[in-house]
């Protein structure tokens, strides 16, 4: 029996503020899911659950429509029967719940099924990082944000070995966009940062693109690492899909 790739969970930090304004970041919240998965066209979507008895629930999508305009509407659930959105989205920003779920939802493309996400029992909101962040027009200032998140082993027993992050993007990223991360100093912890456009003055490594091996070397059955990510926006960049993905390898025993 070894560590799987479905043992290593992504979550939320206690506090993903959609402005500039408020405390960013600080302990692991596992009823927030964190997704880098991007919807591969624009497309209405579909939802349904795992379990019948999901018919009084709501999820909240929130989206970007091909003008890039950003965009929400409500989803009532309607058990396993899939029930489609409203409108057609290139990106999936946002979902929220109302309400626990027995099942797992999962929210997927209308015209091919191909899935963008699952909220498993007990998640009640998925979000990709930097929600709703934009540049300057050009001629303005180059824009900054920092966003936290933890990857959690959630494995009964087995910890993961000489675990090491690294970043990759689908080779545009660097284009316009400039992500870099930082590994915080302890497992478990809850650095925060004053709000979303200031870093955190204490509790992190260094921001950059590299490598970088988990505080303690070894993530123990059950623990977490904080996680934060910078985003570089120079002023006049342009609205683009790109994607960004945070990678975890190790071993187990």
């Amino acid at each position: 029996m070894s560590i799987v790739a479905e043992d290593i969970k992504f979550y939320g930090a206690a506090n993903h503020q959609t402005t500039d304004a408020g405390t960013q970041g600080g302990a692991i919240d596992t009823g927030t899911k964190i997704t880098f998965t991007e919807i591969s066209a624009n497309d209405n979507v579909e939802v349904l659950s795992s379990n019948a008895g999901d018919t009084t629930q709501s999820l909240t999508l929130y989206g970007r429509l091909s003008t890039g305009v950003l965009t929400s509407e409500v989803i009532a659930l309607n058990g396993t029967t899939q029930v489609v959105s409203a409108n057609a989205y290139t990106r999936i920003e946002r979902m929220t719940l109302n309400t626990a779920t027995a099942g797992t939802l999962t929210i997927r493309k209308a015209s091919d099924n191909v899935t963008v996400s699952t909220m498993e029992a007990g998640i009640d909101m998925v979000t990709k990082p930097f929600y709703n962040v934009s540049s300057d027009a050009s001629g303005g200032s180059s824009r900054t944000y920092w966003e936290k998140f933890f990857i959690k082993n959630t494995h009964g027993t087995l910890s993961l070995l000489s675990a090491m992050l690294s970043e990759s993007s689908d080779g545009t990223e660097g284009g316009g966009a400039n992500v870099e991360f930082a590994i915080c100093d302890a497992v478990n912890d809850s650095t925060t940062s004053t709000n979303r456009v200031t870093a955190p003055a204490a509790g992190v490594g260094t921001f950059n693109d590299t490598t970088k091996a988990v505080s303690g070397t070894n993530l123990a059955a059950g623990d977490a690492i904080g996680v934060f990510i910078r985003l570089t926006l120079p002023a006049g960049t342009a609205s683009t899909n790109t994607t960004f993905v945070m990678n975890v390898a190790g071993s187990s025993m």
